[in-house]
């Protein structure tokens, strides 16, 4: 019996130590692996590259994102080794339905519409196979993430008049009236209904939808509901003396929330300001002033340049974000036409494309008021952005 149990000892040991290393391994690849390899492994730009050269890299690599499901966006910042290893596997809802996604269908509509018709095809046919079934929306619309899709909608139903993609651009619009508050003196429609704070992100995700489909089907409802979101942010959200949004409004105290110079939140401002600016009637613009307002944050924006950029804190930061630099360079270019050529926008992004085609530099995810991501990678929000800038610019 003392014989058999020294016998087994060695062979116990050997055990334990291999598992001891294949589980060091394990941990070390997934906690440190990849920061090790994007410092071994830097990536190239195309910084020297030829401009219609950089466009056909670009472009095509973000039909490639799209087809794909993998998850480019930095989403997370897991603190520990269990969070780095439940990060491995984002659901399905995050990888396909959210906003990163549905900006960047956006962008390969509104791109390709205008110039490759074989291209529009073939989005046409994966976003067909992602989102839509005849009667509406395949997946269940029920948060603001993914308004961005019946906006991509649209402009799928303006460009072949096919009534799915109507019908998906009206189920989403239902949807959002159900989530209307009206307890704030403003009807109001909150990043989640459970929390006590308007986000500046809804109103970049929700805005430009409501005006196109207002302004689109001649819907006053939609165009009063994107009015008074935007309303609402300029009276609680705004600083008063350079006019930049902070991150949130307190519903209960009416008080902003958060820095007033988050790259991105500026970015979402912009994106709802340039939509409600550009479709501003007479009669709507003296009672709301959008388009005053619209001058008032372009003038603030470009004072915080880091050259012709910005950065993810423009003002008190020095880190290229190229989400914030794509959101509000094309809000500048649809507010001021032919801000920004295409020639120009190329010579910009072009150091910070990387040789497959994928714009890198985006910063991640925020997961709350005042917390932000330290990651920067490549995202299908930025890339999607940069084909509707490159869209909007004069050749």
């Amino acid at each position: 019996m003392r014989y058999s149990f020294l016998k087994s000892v060695p062979k116990l040991f050997l055990i334990l130590s291999i598992g001891s290393i294949l589980l060091n391994i394990v941990f070390l690849g997934i906690d440190m692996g990849p920061d090790v390899l994007r410092k071994l492994n830097g990536p190239e730009y195309l910084e020297n590259a030829d401009d219609g050269e950089v466009e056909k890299l670009f472009v095509n690599a973000s039909y490639e994102m799209f087809a794909s499901r993998k998850l480019h966006m930095p989403w997370t910042r897991p603190t520990n080794f269990l969070e780095k290893v439940k990060a491995l596997n984002l659901d399905e809802e995050t990888r396909i339905f959210n906003f990163p996604r549905a900006y960047l269908a956006l962008g390969l509509i509104s791109y390709s519409a205008d110039n490759d018709t074989v291209l529009l095809k073939k989005v046409i046919d994966q976003f067909d196979a992602y989102y839509v079934t005849q009667d509406g929306p395949s997946f269940n619309f029920t948060v603001v993430d993914q308004v961005p899709l019946g906006y991509a909608a649209l402009e799928l139903f303006k460009f072949t008049k096919k009534d799915k993609y109507k019908n998906m651009a009206d189920h989403i619009f239902v949807k959002l009236k159900t989530m209307v508050a009206t307890d704030y003196g403003f009807p109001l429609i909150l990043y989640r209904s459970h929390q006590n704070d308007l986000l500046v992100d809804t109103l970049g995700m929700i805005c430009p939808f409501l005006m196109e489909y207002g302004y689109y089907f001649g819907n006053d409802e939609a165009l009063e509901l994107a009015r008074s979101q935007l309303d609402f942010f300029k009276e609680y959200g705004l600083d008063n003396d350079n006019h930049l949004p902070f991150h949130a409004i307190s519903l209960a105290e009416k008080e902003a929330l958060g820095p007033n110079n988050w790259g991105r939140g500026m970015g979402w401002y912009m994106l709802a300001l340039k939509s409600v600016a550009k479709y501003s009637d007479s009669l709507a613009e003296n009672r709301y002033k959008f388009k005053k307002e619209a001058d008032l944050f372009l003038k603030s924006i470009n004072l915080l340049k880091e050259g012709k950029v910005y950065t993810q804190f423009p003002g008190t930061s020095r880190d290229f974000d190229s989400s914030a630099s794509t959101m509000l360079l094309y809000g500048e270019n649809v507010l001021r036409p032919s801000t920004y050529s295409k020639k120009d926008i190329l010579s910009m992004f072009k150091k910070y494309i990387k040789t497959d085609g994928i714009l890198d530099k985006c910063s991640g995810d925020a997961f709350g008021v005042n917390k932000y991501s330290l990651d920067f990678g490549e995202s299908e929000l930025s890339q999607g952005m940069l084909l509707l800038l490159l869209n909007s610019a004069s050749e």
